[in-house]
């Protein structure tokens, strides 16, 4: 890590605490889309389908950013989306699987918030990683992944009360990601009941 983040107690913590929920959601439910929390696989590609609002990704150079199983590649490899395409997740046994089943992909096990790439990306896509994080370290990934795009960046949220899950209103979101200043902004709402996507353009 960073010597300059190590005095930064919450991100630290919300990092930890990201991989013992996964970790345990990862025993109970193995491979299923329930280990990445998503409620159902429909919800997860539902998810995938806004992100292709960004524009047109074919042969861009992109991070899936908390990648998980690898499934956006999956979903990618099915609607016949060529990419070159890196996974980035912070669960070891996340990327331990995604290096088995898919090795022609590039995954890597890493934090951004510790450990920052040199390299940039055409466009970045981060679904559900914000469910069990905190202020501090939803800022900063957003601001991180929104420099390390050369064209853009673009997450989902949910909005909920839930006890253990990220509470922050979209409006709250909405004012964040104005101060980093996107030269497009774009709002997709209405696809399952209290999610949404934003899209940052540069």
């Amino acid at each position: 890590m960073e010597e300059d983040k190590l005095l930064q107690a919450p991100i630290i913590e919300a990092h930890y605490q990201q991989i013992r929920r996964y970790e345990e959601l990862i025993e109970r439910y193995k491979a299923g889309p329930q280990s990445l929390h998503f409620v159902s696989q429909y919800s997860q590609l539902t998810r995938f389908l806004q992100f292709l609002k960004i524009g047109l990704i074919e042969n861009k150079k992109i991070l899936d950013l908390g990648c998980g199983l690898g499934d956006f590649f999956k979903f990618l490899q099915e609607q016949g989306i060529t990419t070159h395409y890196t996974g980035y997740d912070i669960v070891s046994h996340f990327v331990g699987h995604c290096l088995k089943t898919y090795p022609e992909a590039h995954f890597e096990e890493r934090d951004i918030l510790f450990s920052k790439p040199a390299a940039k990306f055409d466009y970045i896509f981060a679904s559900g990683i914000f469910a069990h994080t905190n202020q501090p370290s939803f800022e900063e990934i957003v601001t991180l992944a929104f420099d390390m795009c050369e064209q853009g960046f673009a997450f989902n949220m949910f909005e909920t009360t839930q006890p253990d899950f990220f509470h922050i209103t979209q409006e709250e979101v909405l004012f964040f990601c104005n101060r980093l200043n996107p030269r497009k902004r774009v709002l997709v709402e209405e696809y399952l009941p209290g999610d949404y996507t934003i899209i940052l353009y540069k």
